[in-house]
């Protein structure tokens, strides 16, 4: 028997998160402003707060995220990285942009 999983079901948000989701949404798009300014600068600080830590990077995307992290781990253009095969392609690009050399792990026992 298949069951439909719904892909995001909305309806089990609490009426108060959801009052507070929509208040939030009309301001940002009263503003126009869509990434940077004064709310990624709040998750910022509270992220920090919340991890104990002094720095935050707020990303859009585990491909940026990914980028982000390799540049800061001082590996570029030469370096090796070992990937597995099962993953995202998309997530290889960073790997590219930077000029690795990939290997990727093929397990050898699949049919």
């Amino acid at each position: 028997m298949k069951k439909q999983i719904p892909f995001l079901d909305l309806s089990c948000i609490p009426p108060d998160v959801d009052a507070a989701l929509k208040q939030k949404f009309s301001e940002i798009l009263e503003k126009g402003i869509f990434s940077g300014g004064v709310e990624v600068t709040r998750l910022e600080e509270k992220l920090a707060t919340f991890l104990n830590v002094l720095h935050v990077i707020p990303c859009s995307n585990c491909t940026d995220a990914l980028e982000i992290a390799l540049r800061v781990l001082g590996i570029g253009p030469g370096d090796e990285v070992i990937v597995p095969a099962l993953h995202g392609y998309l997530r290889l690009n960073p790997l590219r942009w930077l000029e690795l050399n990939l290997f990727l792990l093929i397990p050898t026992n699949r049919v």
